[in-house]
């Protein structure tokens, strides 16, 4: 079996794994009159900034110039389910409206309401939002969608109208690169939770945002997966292979940070029983403190090492 890298390179292997991460799905708002262009120009004027880089870089240059402004508004595009990163909208629209300050506004377009969906993490950030809270400039938008954005960020929102945003942070829907798509959906990579290997391909194996089980799609828990993987892998290449073992477990811990200095986290131990992936056990912060976001570095660090080397 080979890879090719490209046109000129070709590599041999016993098995493969795969970790591609994410694409992003069209959502046709562009193309029409008073609307960018293609979806290329929508994601530049647009950022997502759900990739590391440039369009990171973008975001943060375009929310500098709205706090020269003085005042204007910022809006928020949640994606459908799943996506990379679940409490991430959320602890962005709170660290972009701690650093704007009282006079801009906020709007949280959630077509899934996943807010509610985030397990402890929707009380901390619920209890964020609207007026009397420690954001009241933070407007979550629940159930509805973004039908069309104007080349002006005049964004349009189902059942709620339009909003004349200076900075539009629209995030895509999301589904696995095309090397790994399962053919049956055409989303995700399906795999065997217990060795992540591809259900419809042999001795390629699936870790990450990719992967099609029931785990949030996040950095902790694929550097999780990426071990049950090897342990698998390392079993059926021993002299006397071995069988996975049945009964893997999962861990997917988060920080969030609500502000520049203050931070909550929530961890989740998964386990696969056999036919399907449970929930084990939920830990979290009672709320949000300076000592967390000092932690946080330590754990991200720690991550990062671990993954990287």
């Amino acid at each position: 079996m080979c890879l090719a890298i490209d046109e000129k390179l070709t590599l041999p292997y016993d098995k493969l794994v795969l970790a591609p991460g994410i694409e992003f799905i069209d959502p046709g708002l562009t193309g029409g009159a008073g609307q960018f262009s293609n979806f290329e120009v929508l994601q530049n004027e647009c950022p997502h900034a759900w990739k590391a880089g440039a369009q990171t870089t973008e975001l943060k240059n375009q929310v500098d110039a709205l706090q020269q402004a003085g005042s204007g508004t910022l809006v928020i595009r949640v994606p459908k389910k799943p996506f990379r990163c679940p409490p991430g909208p959320y602890e962005r629209a709170c660290t972009i409206a701690d650093y704007l300050g009282p006079n801009f506004d906020v709007k949280i377009v959630d077509p899934d309401d996943s807010l509610n969906t985030i397990g402890v993490l929707t009380n901390v950030f619920a209890g964020l939002f609207g007026s009397g809270n420690l954001y009241p400039n933070i407007e979550h938008i629940a159930g509805e969608d973004v039908t069309n954005i104007t080349s002006g960020k005049v964004v349009t929102v189902s059942n709620y109208g339009d909003i004349a945003a200076q900075v539009v942070n629209f995030i895509p829907d999301q589904r696995a690169p095309a090397i790994v798509r399962d053919t049956v959906d055409g989303t995700w990579g399906a795999v065997d939770p217990v060795s992540y290997e591809s259900t419809t391909t042999a001795n390629i194996h699936i870790i990450g945002d990719s992967q099609a089980t029931s785990q949030p799609k996040a950095g902790h828990i694929a550097n999780s997966e990426a071990k049950v993987c090897a342990d698998a892998i390392v079993r059926s290449l021993m002299p006397a292979p071995m069988l996975p073992y049945a009964y893997p477990m999962t861990n997917s811990a988060c920080f969030t940070p609500i502000n520049s200095n203050e931070a909550a986290w929530i961890s989740a131990v998964y386990k696969y029983d056999g036919s399907a992936i449970v929930t084990e056990k939920v830990g979290n912060s009672p709320t949000y403190n300076e000592k967390n976001h000092e932690v946080m570095f330590d754990w991200a660090n720690n991550l990062f090492s671990d993954t990287f080397g």
